[in-house]
């Protein structure tokens, strides 16, 4: 959060819980109390909300609340995950399954229409620090056998623009913009 706290997701019998604590682990609170799985916290630079995914509605939808838990509000009805949000705090990025196949959309923080970013299959989105690019995992089916990449498009979406063989899993960018982080696993090692 901007005043240094960490929202964090704790799983406990059985679901997962959002939480925030100050950044020394004092002052744990529990911001989701339903028995539903709450994942994939984010915090839009404004502090204000919190916005993740949950299944309290049988699918996982994106929802957002205060930052203090209070006034939960489904944003989608998709089966969505993975949200991230813009740095002008004015948008939501997640990727959606319809049909079987997983897509990027753009939902408003303040809700209304979701609007679709990609026709082809992708997921885990993360959007650049200036705003106008988004990265994520894609599937590259102009290859045999088909393959998970990453790639970067811009903010409104449409085909990959540059596509990368790094890890297929979500990426993160670095404060500038001008490179992605991502993991790599080796030997149970993540690194």
């Amino acid at each position: 959060t901007p005043d240094g706290r960490i929202v964090y997701t704790r799983r406990s019998r059985g679901t997962s819980k959002i939480w925030i604590m100050n950044a020394d682990g004092t002052g744990q609170s529990q911001l989701t109390v339903d028995d539903y799985s709450n994942i994939s916290p984010w915090v839009p630079l404004d502090g204000r909300f919190v916005v993740y995914s949950s299944s309290r509605t049988g699918n996982h939808c994106i929802w957002r609340m205060d930052i203090d838990g209070s006034n939960p509000e489904q944003l989608t009805n998709e089966n969505a995950a993975t949200p991230d949000i813009s740095p002008d705090g004015k948008w939501i990025v997640y990727s959606a399954s319809e049909s079987g196949k997983r897509t990027l959309w753009r939902v408003s923080i303040d809700g209304g229409d979701s609007v679709p970013l990609t026709d082809y299959y992708a997921r885990d989105p993360q959007v650049s620090p200036d705003g106008k690019q988004l990265a994520f995992v894609f599937m590259d089916e102009g290859v045999t056998p088909k393959r998970l990449r990453n790639a970067i498009t811009p903010f409104d979406g449409g085909p990959p623009a540059e596509d990368f063989d790094l890890a297929p899993r979500r990426v993160g960018w670095a404060a500038d913009g001008r490179a992605l982080t991502y993991q790599v696993g080796s030997k149970g090692v993540a690194n």
